[in-house]
């Protein structure tokens, strides 16, 4: 890790995506927050994680297309400045904005991200060797917990203290902080047109090209064995995650009797160990496949869930929410080496973008669903579900994935 830190130009990399997520979930919490007291509704303030998706949903296609077209450091360096401005323009009637604008806030956010996440993913493997790839995914993991811990606790801090225009404003500055390191970052200028896709000739029509680029992306995943078999094992996780996601808060009250006070402790342990299991398989990375990183999350995570399920006391609950950190993080490690991997370089926005795409309609539909069922079935039900639906991605893995994905240059 100290080695992979010693490159700077991974080092200003990597900390721009910290500053990034750090200000992302800070303005996350916030404006769930602020939709709740000013709406009082459950429905109303669960709407922002529907404006969150979205944007992925609609444009994934496009920002794939793009991403790989252009250069992705600029889209990275594009996306930031965005964002600065749109904050920006907002300090000053911070104490008047709305419902709908609190939405639009966060759905332009979301709209930056669909271009901002592909074009992380694509451009790293490119930034540090093969035989660093694992551990370099794994420290974003690390940035992924180190946001949703110091992010949500910050942006509440600041806003109860200073109120929003306050919290517009430190977030602004990550922002900032985030477009300076990207600055920094020496990467190759331009992409790497991928093999054996078919030229298309002259398109007049932009919409018609990127329809088509698009779906040449679609085409590679279906001819590549490891790339179906990553974006299957990518969407199963996400299929049985989303529903213990859904009912967690109702389940910490109902069957570990629990309040909300019970809640924000597991939550709070949850990203604590997080991190400290991020530093874990940073370590565990260099040493382990990413293939059985993968597989070793998914089975630690579904049976940690389960045995949640089983148990009826909060406080055994909560040793088994220490599991859950490092398990997510040796999932995400896993499967982003994994599907870098066995992308070609002038594919992997789109093959990223078409991950979000699926994870977007995943959350939106999985999460109705689970609330439907939690109401017929009881929440206890679906956390045992959850728990179990993770042994279908496992599996895959374990048989699928065995050999390792040889990395494509």
């Amino acid at each position: 890790m100290t080695q992979l830190l010693s490159n700077r130009t991974f080092a200003r990399f990597w900390l721009a995506g910290l500053f990034f997520l750090l200000a992302t979930w800070a303005l996350h919490l916030t404006m769930l927050v602020l939709v709740f007291e000013l709406t009082g509704s459950p429905f109303a303030t669960g709407l922002i994680p529907v404006f969150a998706s979205l944007p992925g949903i609609l444009l994934g296609p496009v920002a794939g297309v793009l991403v790989d077209r252009w250069d992705r450091k600029q889209v990275m360096v594009w996306s930031a400045l965005a964002l600065i401005v749109l904050l920006v323009v907002m300090i000053p009637v911070a104490d008047r904005l709305g419902v709908a604008m609190l939405y639009a806030i966060i759905a332009v956010q979301a709209m930056v991200m669909t271009f901002f996440a592909p074009a992380e993913n694509a451009l790293l493997p490119t930034l540090v060797r093969d035989d660093e790839l694992a551990t370099a995914n794994s420290l974003n993991a690390l940035n992924d917990n180190l946001g949703r811990v110091i992010g949500p606790a910050a942006g509440a801090g600041v806003l109860i203290q200073f109120g929003f225009a306050a919290t517009l404003t430190v977030c602004s500055i990550l922002y900032l902080a985030s477009w300076v390191c990207l600055i920094g970052v020496r990467a190759e200028s331009g992409n790497v047109p991928s093999p054996g896709i078919e030229e298309h000739g002259h398109v007049p029509n932009p919409l018609a090209r990127i329809w088509r680029e698009f779906r040449d992306g679609l085409r590679v995943v279906r001819l590549s064995r490891a790339l179906a078999v990553v974006v299957a094992v990518w969407g199963l996780f996400m299929v049985a995650d989303v529903p213990f996601t859904a009912v967690l808060p109702a389940f910490v009250g109902d069957s570990l009797g629990m309040g909300p006070e019970g809640l924000g402790i597991m939550l709070t342990v949850r990203g604590l160990t997080g991190v400290a299991g991020g530093f874990l398989v940073v370590i565990l990375s260099r040493r382990v496949e990413a293939t059985m990183l993968l597989a070793g999350g998914l089975l630690g995570y579904g049976a940690s869930i389960f045995l949640l399920g089983v148990i009826n006391d909060f406080g055994p609950g909560l040793w088994l929410t220490l599991v859950n950190g490092p398990a997510a993080a040796a999932i995400y490690t896993g499967l982003t080496t994994t599907l870098q991997r066995a992308t070609a370089p002038g594919m992997r926005g789109r093959v990223f973008s078409l991950v979000g795409l699926v994870n977007g309609l995943i959350v939106i539909v999985v999460s109705f669903a689970s609330g439907s069922l939690g109401e017929i079935t009881g929440t206890r039900a679906v956390v045992l579900l959850s728990g179990s639906l993770q042994l279908l991605p496992f599996l895959l893995v374990v048989t699928m994935l065995r050999r390792r994905v040889r990395p494509l240059r």
